[in-house]
């Protein structure tokens, strides 16, 4: 076996490591990302359902509510610049 063949041989076990670790560190990021975001959709439908549903109205339908009313008013800063503060 030459030293070229070798050096190829080294070099493709090497790859092979780093596209291991690469798997796991990816695999772990996205599992730590779908973590953080159940979590948090967890904590805000409680919020929501807590402080903002009205009656029977579920967490959806106030989502809905209050998307459509957000959508429906103009920004604070558009009011400032018009003069109604």
């Amino acid at each position: 076996m030459s030293f070229i063949e070798a050096n190829e041989k080294i070099a493709e076990k090497v790859i092979g490591a780093h596209k291991a670790i690469e798997k796991a560190v990816v695999g772990g990021y996205k599992a730590t990302e779908v973590a953080a975001v159940t979590g948090f959709n967890k904590v805000s439908d409680k919020f929501i359902g807590a402080f903002f549903t009205r009656g029977d109205e579920t967490v959806e339908e106030a989502k809905a509510r209050m998307s459509a009313a957000t959508a429906g008013s103009e920004s604070p800063e558009a009011d400032r610049e018009q003069g109604n503060s």
